[in-house]
């Protein structure tokens, strides 16, 4: 029954024991930086996407190339999953359209400056549009080629772009949610010196985040940065505060084992292991603690990971052959065997995950249910209610919900002898020794890629498993990050595992444009900065083109995103298996107020640096660990009511709570260091505003007044 959880166990362990052997001594006895004090530090795991190949390269505008040292750049927004809101961030507003959603405008803060010194102004952000655009081979040159018209700053903190048709919804490409990340900004005071930008290093990097390179592992496997002095003048430091830890270590240890340890000796503060893992992890140290505390402990969020197949392929370019894949999964011995019955199914990519279920539920599932291939209904809703009844038999757990909530809705059925009726339908044969042949009689082998991602390679490998027991012969690759990045653009593979089709709201224009828009196919052997599969549809692409010039989340945009998804669907260009579940693990020694199933504040992307940051200046420290800066211990809050003299947006307050958005005039119970920060920038007052029917009664009452006066003294006279 644990058959493939014992042989990830070996395999871990043998692949352990080879690096223990070949890496270098700084993984190998990785440790905190010395003369660092534990409570001046935050720990922070780099095991996605691993030991960093090209440590000196931080042009994150050349794609296929990852780049180490993410936590000094920030974006124009920030998304946040918990509730939907987006929250400007080197942007002062959100942006406001014209002319038919032709023309967008928005400001960005003044006061924030480069790392360098140099102030970040409007300039900045028009010449990363126009030189992205005006440069073939840039990481958004055929967005910014298919969108936009031009862009300018109309003063020095206001920013015009103008579109080549309506595009309500383009800022999106700017919001930085969860593991998405978003255009980001780059310096023009740098990049107009360059001859050419695609070769550029950017080394150490220059950015507007409140922390700084300070030290890097020529080897790529840690990055410390050090927060600025003038953290102040940042977009951090403007919209959420001060960072609280002095440095961050982003540092891959090489694996599960490695990082336990870590945890056992409080250097490591939060990281994502393998579900096998689990329960050593929560041995490793009475500080340790999961997303949730208990069963399953683990979060849930926003991509269907699993496998795409490569359609530019045979014989992958078969819609029944990747079919026949499909309904050769027994997603019940994989979810039990493999993952410990902590994930949700994929049940239809993730439009039925919890952040866009409500908006399409009744639109899919009858839909699904009856969708057929040959004959066979392909949807089994019996499979939630299997994996509960095992949770509480064998693994003897209560569920935390009941079991659509944690399982979501079913997935697709196990059908093996469908599977192979449709194989020999298209010629293939099956030999006496188990195993399939092509029709031109060759051995079927596949070739399938995955990267060291600890949810992902566990998915991989239980669809090898399940392919090989069918009786194709499959080649299970799984790669560094890099390596692996790259075979997928130049479409190096035959099925590729993937995080999948992806939903953090209801309107996944932004999401699924990269992935299933033909605008971004490129033939195999060149570099594809979307459409991996080379999967191309017609419809698919001028469906997400008319989604692409509707209002965000508008009802005629969610209709035709469920029929680009029934098209996906149908076709079998994706095989999603599980919603995105993620073992995050926390070690609270040093630091505590996490975003946690309990306190869900924010997302914990550690595999998106840029998105954490705003995590910074939430956490607290315990006391626990010595440090350098000066920490009261932890207690309540100071509330204090304040007036908003000025319309203000959201924001995540000092105790880690959303606030906001808030009128010209209205009342807010907010914390003392919020209403400290909004009062030296004008934005509120400490006195209630005078209402104008008081005005008005003043005004009265002081023209009375003056005739009294005036009579009294015409009396006198």
């Amino acid at each position: 029954m644990y058959r493939y959880k014992k042989e990830i166990g070996i395999i871990i362990t043998i692949v352990m024991l080879l690096l223990s052997l070949i890496q270098s001594s700084s993984t190998v006895n990785a440790q905190l930086p010395p003369g660092i004090p534990r409570g001046d530090i935050l720990v922070a795991s780099m095991d996605e996407p691993g030991r960093i190949a090209e440590p000196e390269w931080g042009n994150i505008w050349v794609p296929g190339r990852v780049v180490g040292a993410m936590y000094v750049f920030e974006p124009l927004w920030y998304g946040n999953i918990t509730n939907g809101k987006i929250i400007p961030c080197l942007a002062e507003t959100l942006p406001l359209y014209e002319d038919n959603h032709t023309k967008m405008k928005f400001r960005i803060k003044s006061g924030i400056y480069w790392s360098d010194g140099v102030e970040f102004t409007a300039d900045d952000v028009v010449f990363t549009i126009m030189l992205q655009k005006n440069v073939t081979g840039m990481t958004n040159t055929a967005l910014f080629r298919a969108w936009v018209k031009t862009a300018y700053a109309e003063d020095k903190y206001t920013v015009v772009i103008e579109f080549l048709k309506p595009a309500p919804k383009f800022y999106e490409m700017f919001v930085n949610v969860v593991g998405f990340g978003s255009i980001l900004i780059m310096p023009k005071h740098i990049f107009e010196k360059v001859e050419n930008p695609l070769t550029f290093p950017f080394f150490p990097p220059i950015g507007t985040s409140p922390y700084i390179l300070k030290s890097y592992d020529p080897q790529g496997y840690w990055f410390l940065f050090e927060r600025r002095e003038d953290w102040y003048n940042t977009g951090i430091g403007r919209t959420f505060g001060k960072p609280r830890p002095k440095y961050i270590l982003r540092i891959y240890h090489g694996g599960d084992e490695k990082e336990i340890i870590a945890f056992s000796k409080h250097e490591l503060d939060f990281s994502e292991i393998g579900f096998p893992s689990i329960d050593a992890a929560l041995k490793a140290s009475p500080y340790v603690r999961g997303w949730w505390r208990t069963f399953p402990h683990s979060w849930s969020e926003v991509c269907s990971p699993g496998a795409m197949f490569n359609t530019a392929r045979f014989p992958y370019n078969i819609t029944e052959v990747r079919w026949a894949l499909t309904l050769a999964i027994n997603i019940t011995e994989i979810e039990i065997t493999a993952i410990n019955c902590e994930a949700a199914l994929a049940s239809f990519f993730t439009l039925l995950n919890p952040y866009a279920a409500y908006a399409y539920k009744d639109i899919i599932l009858p839909w699904l249910k009856n969708f057929t291939i040959d004959g066979i209904k392909v949807f089994d809703d019996s499979i939630p209610y299997k994996l509960a009844e095992y949770v509480k038999k064998v693994l003897r757990y209560e569920l935390s919900g009941d079991p659509i909530s944690v399982y979501s809705y079913g997935w697709y059925r196990y059908a093996p002898e469908a599977a192979a009726q449709l194989l020999i339908k298209n010629g293939f044969k099956k030999g006496a020794d188990g195993k399939w042949y092509l029709p031109d009689g060759s051995p079927w082998r596949l070739n399938l890629i995955e990267s060291t991602h600890p949810f992902r390679s566990i998915i991989v490998t239980g669809l090898a498993e399940q392919w090989r027991k069918f009786g194709i012969d499959v080649q299970l690759e799984i790669l560094e990050t890099p390596l692996y990045t790259r075979r997928m653009q130049l479409g190096d593979f035959d099925v590729c595992g993937t995080a999948g089709l992806c939903a953090y709201m209801p309107d996944t224009w932004r999401l699924w444009e990269g992935a299933l828009n033909k605008l971004y196919y490129k033939p195999l052997g060149e570099v594809a900065v979307g459409l991996y599969h080379r999967w191309v549809n017609d419809r698919v692409s001028s469906l997400l083109d008319e989604v692409a010039l509707l209002p965000l989340n508008d009802p005629e945009a969610i209709k035709r995103i469920a029929e680009i998804a029934k098209i996906v669907y149908a076709n079998a260009v994706y095989l999603p298996v599980f919603l995105t579940t993620r073992a995050i693990m926390y070690d609270e020694y040093a630091w505590t107020n996490w975003p946690t199933g309990e306190n869900m504040y924010w997302g914990l992307s550690y595999w998106n640096p840029v998105y954490i940051l705003p995590v910074t200046v939430y956490i607290k420290p315990t006391g626990r660990a010595p440090t350098s800066e000066l920490v009261s211990p932890l207690i309540p809050y100071t509330y204090v009511t304040s007036y908003a003299t000025e319309d203000i947006p959201s924001f995540i307050g000092a105790d880690g709570k959303i606030y906001g958005p808030y009128k010209k005039g209205d009342a807010m119970i907010i914390p003392k260091e919020d209403a400290d920060r909004l009062l030296a920038e004008g934005k509120v007052s400490l006195t209630p505003p005078v209402s104008p029917e008081f005005e008005k009664i003043v005004a009265i009452i002081s023209e009375i007044m003056s005739r009294i006066y005036a009579l009294e003294g015409g009396i006198n006279t």
